[in-house]
């Protein structure tokens, strides 16, 4: 797993469950500052879709692939602090999957594809809504944006969640997180799961559909957490 820090001149809060603080603890608030305009195009361009993988396709340079999210990120914060409301609803929308029957049933195989579509659903009427978390959450004082790549279960970075997400998956598809930080923290505002659908960033949710535990709120907060964090809650080590 790699990771990019990105000092990020707005605090972000995404949307409700897609998104969610890490930590409970109040953070003063902060003057918020602007985050200049990408100047690169974070959306490489769409590839040929040919094939029944054409939908779970990685960028075609993956080592560029964690740069391009960090980029689309600061894109959508950029927007979300200094457009229009219906500008940054309008980019937060490009986000959403156009078929997630095909992208789950591809990723996953059959048997789960009903319960993570019907998980899906609800994120895009709330999607457009992240604008005005952006915005509070700048100005809470979380103006670092984090980006990180998760491609292995194992790894104690990612969410239990999407550890089995990547576990469970029948055509392996890295996963990305965006997290708007305190200067110096890892944890805060999280953003979760995106990956790259034929060529361009998605979001693709959180996917607590393919294990039980999402039943138990206790358990579905924990495993919102990163592995370190909910082993050490669990452990107390």
């Amino acid at each position: 797993m790699r990771a990019l820090l990105l000092p990020v001149a707005l605090c972000v809060t995404l949307l409700l469950a897609a998104c969610g603080d890490d930590t409970d603890t109040p953070v003063p608030a902060a003057k918020p500052h602007v985050v200049p305009a990408p100047t690169m195009d974070d959306d490489p361009p769409a590839e040929p879709e040919v094939g029944p993988d054409a939908l779970v396709k990685e960028e075609p340079k993956p080592d560029g692939a964690l740069k391009r999210f960090r980029t689309r990120m600061e894109r959508l914060v950029h927007i979300c602090t200094t457009g229009t409301d219906q500008e940054a609803a309008a980019d937060a929308r490009a986000l959403l999957l156009p078929d997630p029957e095909g992208w789950f049933r591809d990723t996953f195989g059959n048997e789960h594809v009903q319960a993570l579509v019907a998980e899906y659903r609800p994120w895009e009427q709330r999607i457009p809504q992240l604008p005005a978390e952006v915005r509070r959450n700048v100005k809470s004082g979380k103006v670092q944006l984090l980006a990180e790549r998760f491609e292995d279960s194992d790894d104690e970075m990612a969410t239990t969640f999407q550890a089995i997400a990547l576990r469970k998956m029948t055509h392996r598809v890295p996963l990305y997180s965006m997290r708007l930080v305190e200067p110096g923290q890892e944890d805060g505002w999280h953003v979760w799961s995106f990956a790259w659908v034929g060529g361009k960033l998605r979001f693709v949710g959180r996917m607590m559909a393919l294990t039980p535990i999402a039943a138990d709120p206790d358990l579905a907060m924990r495993g919102s957490l990163r592995k370190k964090v909910e082993r050490e809650i669990r452990t107390g080590k």
